[in-house]
């Protein structure tokens, strides 16, 4: 069966999904005050649009916090085009 909401076409399945973490998707909808089915979809836009992409390419995600660390710990001096070349060939 075939709905369209938003000009977008949308199709009911089902899956089967492990007790524990539908308990913590419910939890998830329920502190972000949305429903299960548009965390659902949230969550499969963002893994085909970023995780997935992502992960073929060899990247990870970092937390912005991190990396602000670690370039706050680099040494200016060595941030050359010829050292930042060589660091990934």
């Amino acid at each position: 069966m075939v709905a369209i909401s938003n000009n977008i076409a949308k199709e009911h399945v089902s899956f089967r999904i492990e007790k524990n973490h539908l308990k913590q998707l419910h939890s998830e909808a329920k502190q972000n005050n949305t429903s299960l089915n548009t965390l659902i979809n949230q969550i499969i836009k963002q893994y085909l649009e970023w995780y997935s992409i992502v992960s073929k390419t060899g990247k990870i995600p970092i937390q912005k916090e991190i990396l602000r660390m670690l370039i706050d710990k680099l040494d200016v001096s060595d941030l050359t085009i010829s050292n930042i070349g060589n660091s990934f060939f």
